[in-house]
């Protein structure tokens, strides 16, 4: 499914998901109105057309027309409530949600396959295994980790998520969008620019090395078998702007998230929710640590350049993360004793 943009008369409402009630391995059913979200739609008799999973306290991992990539949900604003139906795993999903997470994750930079989308209920059409498509990277995640949602994955549909017996609704979980929500989803995105700096790395790699890499473990496969590629990958990665996003983007555009100084002059002016805020750095700060633990592997394993720089931004990121999530933590514990004081008076 490509995101489509969203037109909207000034008084016109419009709805979003309330974060607050999603969790880890939800999944998100969505109803678009283009020519290949109709032909999903017609060709599997089913109200929605794309399909992607919660993973991270506001954010989701999805299947789009430039591949797989993880998005805001407070991005994403519907016309009408029933444009959106979350499901939720009817059991407890905490001995697999890591697994899921990883298998999602692991298909991040790989290409969306439109033919192979409308075309699952239809035998005659088929595309390259690896590619994916919105609902098989939600079931195949599933699978990874020991869970069959549907019977066959590889095909999956939103309708057979819709309809899967392991899994329920989740009510009361759509809000009509203020119209800060509004202008939010509507602002610069740090994750679009991610994507392209993503997509950039991964297609000049694949031209230097005459190779179709879908993913960026693909370039790092490479790479390890390839050594010779070590000083150009590394220059193609510095110049995609992948190694600062976080300072070149988000951290001057939401400067209260990283200085101290600027969180207490937001905090004077208005209230913002910050048990999400330190969830928000508390789940970056795993899951880059996570990564920064392999990248340490990879680095000692093979003391490549390219790895070099990749211990490097994760090294920062965990560091950034932590220390963010702290601040966060210091001002909701400051905010409890302040408000248990005052009931003691």
């Amino acid at each position: 499914m490509v995101k489509q943009k969203i037109t909207f008369k000034e008084d016109e409402k419009l709805y979003i998901l309330d974060i607050a009630k999603l969790k880890k391995g939800d999944i998100i059913l969505e109803s678009g109105d283009s020519w290949y979200s109709n032909g999903i739609k017609l060709a599997t008799n089913s109200q929605y057309s794309h399909a992607k999973i919660c993973w991270s306290q506001g954010s989701c991992i999805e299947a789009l027309s430039d591949g797989v990539h993880s998005n805001n949900i407070k991005r994403t604003l519907y016309k009408q409530p029933s444009d959106v139906k979350v499901l939720r795993y009817k059991k407890d999903i905490t001995p697999y949600i890591d697994r899921i997470v990883s298998s999602v994750r692991s298909k991040i930079g790989t290409p969306y396959s439109t033919l192979l989308a409308i075309g699952t209920k239809i035998s005659f059409i088929t595309d390259d295994d690896r590619k994916q498509f919105c609902s098989k990277l939600v079931a195949l995640a599933f699978k990874d980790a020991g869970i069959n949602l549907v019977q066959e994955a590889e095909i999956c549909t939103p309708a057979d998520l819709e309809n899967s017996q392991e899994l329920e609704c989740v009510n009361d979980c759509i809000n009509l969008a203020t119209q800060e929500e509004i202008e939010f989803a509507k602002s610069e995105n740090f994750l679009e620019v991610q994507k392209k700096s993503t997509n950039f790395l991964i297609d000049e790699c694949s031209k230097l090395a005459n190779a179709e890499f879908l993913t960026l473990q693909d370039v790092e496969s490479f790479l390890i078998n390839n050594r010779e590629f070590d000083q150009c990958f590394s220059d193609i990665l510095q110049k995609s702007g992948y190694l600062t996003l976080l300072e070149d983007f988000e951290i001057p555009k939401n400067k209260y998230r990283y200085d101290d100084n600027e969180l207490d002059k937001l905090l004077n002016i208005k209230d913002i929710n910050l048990i999400s805020e330190y969830k928000l750095q508390r789940d970056l700060y795993k899951r880059h640590y996570e990564t920064y633990i392999q990248a340490q592997k990879m680095l000692r394993n093979l003391n490549l350049k390219y790895f070099y720089l990749i211990n490097d931004l994760y090294f920062r990121l965990v560091n950034i993360h932590f220390n963010s999530a702290k601040r966060f933590l210091i001002r909701i514990e400051h905010k409890n004793s302040s408000s248990s004081g005052t009931e003691q008076k």
